[in-house]
């Protein structure tokens, strides 16, 4: 390689690195939860995951229609599915 053309490729690269890096914008990944609307605990798992990056969608109408629906045993159930 010819010495102008490494300072040409030297000199591109600088370029493509000086424009600095893509940002691709993401979707913050999404939760649906379904909960009591009394319960304390419950909200306080939904701040966590929003703290965490999630996208969260509140359902407060209790919960147990939603994991019979899903196929959850009752007994793996918890107060925040």
């Amino acid at each position: 390689m010819k010495r102008r053309d490494a300072l040409r490729s030297l000199v591109a690269f600088g370029g493509a690195v000086a424009a600095g890096p893509i940002v691709v914008a993401q979707e913050r990944p999404r939760v649906e939860v379904w909960k009591d609307a009394q319960c304390g605990c419950c909200g306080d798992w939904i701040r966590h995951l929003e703290a965490n990056g999630f996208q969260v969608r509140i359902n407060d109408t209790g919960n147990t229609r939603a994991r019979t629906r899903l196929g959850v045993p009752e007994k793996l159930g918890s107060c925040h599915t």
